[in-house]
């Protein structure tokens, strides 16, 4: 019986399916330039003793794996026609098949005996494409992320009846969280960009969680409110990768038809992870105490940020992702070529043309930078009102429930987590909503980032009006319903100003995100002060929610007005 081919892949990146139609072996050659697959069958021999092999009539693209290498002509006469054509031989050509076998692990061709000499390591890579391993690693350590952030939350009244924290101390506490994560985010961009966001993030996760372990130990020291108050900095500042680190990751690694769904499920992860902080940490707590769960939760970020890296270096291996410094390379290239063409045109004749043509490219530049810059403050607006709605919602939800009779903090904190459950369900929906309106309804792609950006903006603004117009009969169980669609239409974003991101600031992406976030925390900082201030005056959430709505609109219009995909670096 002759085995099968399975997988191939060729140098003309073409897969075959069906077999019909039946070719001699002398006609391999020819089937080979087609970029067609030949696989045998039972071998049927005519009065010229041809062994008969069947070749597929409907071929696929298929992109090459990174780890495959291009099939070359091999000088062995017909066994190199075998390996290139992709099949394997009969076992009745013994001599054959072995110089097949010797030559396929060379030349990217795969048969059953070749495979199973080379291990586990290409199951593992068949069934998963490294972008998927990647995207799914970096997922666990932004859950991990927004874990850590409410592990603190629940745990910081504990830790005040020990250790005599007042209000404004907790409030400080908070806040020099917020200004680490803020100072941190362009570092964080550049370094992403310049040395992977997987790899960036996983090491953020490691320096967090020493920060979390150091946490257990304050209350030993002289001064438990500075150590705390540097722990927390030190967290902050570590965390501010995540949000860099995964858009450089994603601009690195993942396909653009599916960009959208899979920062979706990234972010849908890292909206669980909050929401487990808030779950879990009060049953560790009591079980453990507030330190010991501060430790617990750094040993949980030390062994999936090993598993993480050993992961990384396996299913990376000799792969550069699907970067696209490649095409960049190539349109700078083009570019190269045609400007030495056009100055070597201008050599030749050196008229008043050709200096008013300089003059005008001078000019279309300066015009270009102009408008990429403000296109880079509109993405800071849009994302410093995500930010402002975010922050403010997370920080003060609890204390909201409460003005509205909520009187126990644990029922408040449970009807906090549901808004960020939702969110986390619509948002991974919406991401592969995006991508199937671009792969598979074939609309344009700037037109769904912008209507996904309309979603998120006019549906969070609405979604919290009624708690504007209606705040003083307002019940708990129907604000947080209002909620509840608040979060799921901040969601879109993902697919909408997430992506959009991604796709006009490419191998820059995490800088860029680096910059926009470093905006909204600062919006954040400013809208929990505003909110404390105004709600101390003024008795009653009704103005923070009615400024939320402002804002949100005026990000509608001032993203659908003015992006229109242009890039935002390079000509």
């Amino acid at each position: 019986m002759i085995p099968a081919v399975t997988g191939t892949t060729f140098g003309r990146g073409v897969k075959t399916y069906g077999c019909s139609s039946r070719f001699p072996i002398r006609s391999r050659p020819l089937l080979h330039n087609l970029g067609t697959q030949m696989k045998p069958s039972r071998p049927l021999h005519g009065s010229r003793g041809h062994a008969v092999y069947r070749a597929c009539a409907m071929p696929r693209p298929l992109p090459l794996s990174p780890h495959a290498e291009i099939p070359t002509q091999s000088p062995h006469g017909p066994a190199g026609s075998h390996a290139r054509s992709g099949m394997c031989p009969s076992p009745r050509s013994s001599s054959l098949f072995r110089r097949s076998q010797q030559q396929g692990l060379h030349m990217g061709v795969r048969c059953p005996a070749t495979d199973s000499a080379q291990g586990g390591e290409s199951k593992v890579k068949e069934r998963f494409e490294p972008w998927q391993l990647v995207a799914a690693i970096s997922a666990v350590a932004m859950m991990l992320c927004n874990f850590n952030r409410s592990n603190f939350t629940m745990l910081l009244p504990a830790m005040s009846n020990d250790l005599g924290f007042t209000l404004s101390q907790m409030g400080g506490l908070q806040s020099a969280t917020l200004f680490g994560y803020m100072v941190g985010q362009l570092p964080s961009g550049y370094l992403s960009d310049r040395f992977g966001g997987e790899r960036v993030l996983l090491a953020g996760l490691v320096l967090w969680s020493m920060s979390m372990g150091v946490m257990s130990l304050v209350g030993s020291t002289p001064q438990p409110s500075l150590a705390v108050l540097i722990s927390r900095l030190l967290f902050g500042l570590t965390s501010a990768v995540a949000i860099p680190a995964v858009s450089a990751m994603a601009a690195k690694w993942v396909p653009p038809e599916t960009k959208a769904s899979t920062l979706a499920s990234i972010y849908a992860l890292f909206n669980i992870g909050g929401v487990l902080g808030l779950v879990l940490t009060p049953y560790v707590a009591n079980m453990l105490g507030w330190a010991p769960s501060f430790l617990a939760v750094s040993g949980v970020g030390f062994v999936w940020a090993a598993f993480g890296w050993m992961a990384l270096n396996y299913v990376t291996k000799g792969s550069t992702g699907r970067s696209v410094d490649a095409g960049s390379s190539t349109t700078e290239q083009a570019t190269s070529i045609a400007s030495s063409s056009s100055s070597s045109g201008d050599a030749t004749s050196p008229s008043k043309s050709s200096l008013q043509e300089a003059e005008e490219e001078k000019q279309a530049g300066t015009a270009l930078a102009t408008k990429q810059r403000l296109h880079v403050i509109i993405l800071c607006w849009a994302h410093a009102v995500i930010g402002w709605g975010f922050f403010v919602m997370q920080s003060w939800l609890p204390m909201y429930m409460k003005s509205l009779g909520v009187a126990s903090l644990a029922d408040a904190g449970a009807l906090s987590g549901l808004p960020w459950t939702a969110a986390a369900i619509v948002g991974a929906w919406a991401g592969r909503a995006a991508d199937g309106l671009i792969t598979e309804k074939g609309i344009e792609r700037l037109r769904v980032r912008r209507g996904m950006h309309a979603v998120s903006t006019i549906g969070c603004g609405l979604s919290i009006l009624p708690l504007v117009v209606a705040s003083s009969h307002m019940t708990p169980a129907l604000a947080t319903f209002f909620i509840v669609l608040f979060a799921s239409c901040n969601s879109f974003s993902f697919g909408g100003f997430h992506a959009y991101i991604q796709d006009v600031a490419e191998s820059q992406a995490g800088i860029t995100l680096g910059l926009t976030n470093s905006c909204s925390i600062a919006m954040g900082i400013l809208g929990n002060l505003g909110t404390g201030y105004i709600v101390e005056a003024t008795g009653s959430y009704a103005s923070i929610f009615l400024i939320a709505v402002l804002l949100y609109l005026s990000s509608c219009a001032i993203f659908l007005t003015a992006m229109d995909g242009t890039k935002l670096y390079g000509k």
